[in-house]
């Protein structure tokens, strides 16, 4: 831009007319509107008072600064852009990674924590014993650990289940059927459990309770 156009557009900027501007740099309105029309040039003095009446510096306002920032402002807006992309790019790769980290430290960790069950489970060491009207039973299975769950379940003639959760100890499975109202049972089923999977074992069948003797057959 030349350097009347600059001169007329930064005064307007402003909100000064001719005559105020000129006051302000000791010249004539005259003056002012030969160097907006471009009839004239200011000498180097006159350029720096224009300047500092203006707010604005020489290189302004003719014509050099406005190039100058418009390059800056583009190479900036590129490295701001360029920045952003990178920021961006960087915190996707983040929240994809800690997603990833997280998912599989969790998939570990339930692996870790899943206990299997062995292919062959047996259960040993089966007894019943009848006291004070409640019938005792005992049991050892083949595995024992944190993790292994054990429920034994009596199933009487007309298909009456009664099922009692047991605790085990490294001497087996001990437990007390106290509301088992059944004469006869049919079976007796153990069932073992681990993490998503259970194995369900017959390990007596025709239980007979008379009084205080217990008779039953043991499951081939």
């Amino acid at each position: 831009m030349e350097f009347n156009r600059r001169l007329l557009e930064t005064r307007r900027a402003m909100g000064l007319t001719q005559a105020e501007l000129a006051q302000k740099i000791s010249t004539t309105p005259i003056a002012i509107e030969r160097w907006e029309n471009g009839e004239s040039f200011p000498d180097l003095n006159d350029l720096v008072l224009l300047a500092e009446a203006l707010n604005v510096s020489t290189d302004h306002l003719c014509g050099k600064k406005n190039e100058v920032t418009a390059v800056s402002a583009r190479k900036q807006l590129s490295r701001l852009n360029i920045i952003k992309y990178i920021v961006a790019l960087v915190a996707a790769i983040a929240v994809f990674a800690g997603g990833f980290i997280i998912g599989a430290d969790i998939k570990l960790k339930k692996e870790n924590s899943r206990v299997y069950l062995p292919e062959n489970v047996t259960v040993s060491n089966v007894g019943f014993s009848k006291k004070n009207g409640e019938l005792h039973y005992k049991f050892t299975p083949s595995v024992v650990g944190k993790g292994y769950k054990y429920k034994i379940t009596f199933r009487d003639y007309a298909d009456n289940e009664f099922s009692y959760e047991i605790p085990v100890s490294d001497s087996g499975c001990f437990g007390t059927a106290t509301d088992l109202q059944a004469t006869f049972i049919d079976t007796v089923a153990v069932t073992i459990s681990s993490t998503d999977e259970n194995r369900i074992i017959i390990v007596a069948t025709n239980l007979q309770l008379d009084g205080d003797n217990v008779s039953w057959d043991l499951a081939k």
